[in-house]
């Protein structure tokens, strides 16, 4: 199934298309309007309010990412919405958990962590939720017929989806992978790690005020004129200071503290001498984000970073935001980079702008604002910020 999935993102999950485009920006102001309770009896206009950011950029996240992933129907399925927004978070606290228990133990310990099972029922749930939705399409013949490594005719679903990348991918076989897994893959490998950078971007920006003035004038000059129905994917990467600000906060708060986990397969050694036997576990470390001979002041927040090294230089290419590169391992390096990088800068600056231009933000100081668990750190399930409606 793994190798399906890659295939499918690959091949279909690359840049936002100019219709995505149009149905992200419209899919984005109504989960703001359905969402954020700002602008209605909870929050009158013009007061501020103060909500939960990661509990609400997620729900926002899941609404809009929904289409691209499920068709015309995701942001309407409430079930599968609800489904999308507690499996991860079960499912990495029982990864965490098992991970504290000895390997011969886990078999057994599985049995007694309540997050496990929690996670098994909504396996359950999405493979009933995602098999009707597949059933549907076909009743609606939305099929195509493929031939098999047999020659035998199959029909694989055809809608341009992550339902139908996979049954794609897999040549109409439901045998070769786990299509409600394959949706909850993405969902924990895309839409958290995404609402948790622009999370993370909205909390930087709430102490930068000065660079969200410069931010909404970038955002209104390349939309000026033509409304949010009317912009282009070109108007979307013109706007190199969005890009570099949600860079920057990735730098800074990656999810990861190392990534690129795997395993020696074969002896090695390293330049320096060490050895590394068969098994010994190896990950990336993201010290390379904080490196003072790449970056002039690694720990201080700077929206403008990356900004200025697209003015021209020898690391301008490095500086855009779906670079993956050493020195910013945010969507990993090399093989091992997300092959959806691109469209997730897209996805990411499509809600940015839409939510910088719906409201003011300030910060709160209620709650902590992020959360470490083992090697990883996302910004805090009770982390708060302000907002007021702008008029």
């Amino acid at each position: 199934m793994e190798v399906g999935i890659r295939q499918g993102v690959k091949a279909n999950l690359t840049q936002v298309s100019q219709k995505q485009l149009n149905d992200l920006s419209e899919d984005t102001l109504s989960a703001i309007d359905d969402l954020v309770p700002a602008g209605d009896a909870l929050v009158p206009l013009g007061n501020w309010g103060e909500i939960p950011v990661s509990d609400v950029v997620v729900k926002i996240v899941h609404r809009v990412s929904s289409r691209t992933f499920l068709g015309n129907d995701g942001p309407r399925n409430t079930q599968w919405l609800d489904l999308a927004q507690t499996y991860t978070p079960d499912i990495s606290l029982a990864g965490f958990i098992l991970d504290l228990v000895p390997p011969l133990l886990r078999p057994l310990a599985q049995w007694c962590i309540p997050a496990m099972h929690r996670g098994r029922r909504q396996l359950a749930t999405a493979r009933g939720l995602v098999a009707a939705m597949i059933d549907e399409r076909r009743r609606r013949q939305e099929v195509q017929p493929v031939s098999s490594d047999g020659g035998e005719k199959k029909q694989v679903v055809g809608s341009d989806d992550a339902i139908g990348w996979f049954d794609r991918a897999a040549g109409g076989d439901a045998r070769l992978y786990d299509a409600a897994a394959a949706q909850l893959a993405l969902t924990f490998v895309a839409d958290h790690t995404s609402a948790n950078f622009i999370a993370k971007a909205l909390l930087d920006l709430a102490r930068h005020p000065e660079v969200v003035r410069e931010l909404r004038r970038e955002i209104e000059r390349e939309v000026s004129g033509l409304g949010w129905a009317g912009w282009e994917k070109a108007n979307l990467h013109r706007m190199k200071l969005l890009d570099s600000v949600i860079k920057e906060s990735m730098r800074l708060q990656p999810i990861f503290f190392a990534s690129m986990l795997g395993a020696v397969t074969q002896e090695m050694s390293l330049k320096d001498g060490t050895v590394l036997p068969v098994g010994t576990r190896i990950a990336v470390s993201g010290d390379g984000n904080r490196d003072p001979e790449v970056y002039d002041k690694p720990d201080e927040w700077d929206g403008y970073r990356y900004y200025k090294m697209r003015q021209g230089g020898e690391r301008e290419d490095m500086a855009q935001l779906a670079c993956a590169t050493t020195e910013h391992a945010g969507f990993g390096v090399g093989k091992h980079s997300c092959p959806g990088r691109f469209y997730a800068a897209d996805f990411m600056k499509i809600i940015l702008c839409h939510l910088l231009m719906r409201y003011d933000w300030k910060v709160s100081e209620a709650g902590p604002e992020t959360v470490v668990m083992g090697w990883t750190q996302m910004v805090h399930p009770e982390a708060k910020i302000l907002l007021r409606r702008r008029s």
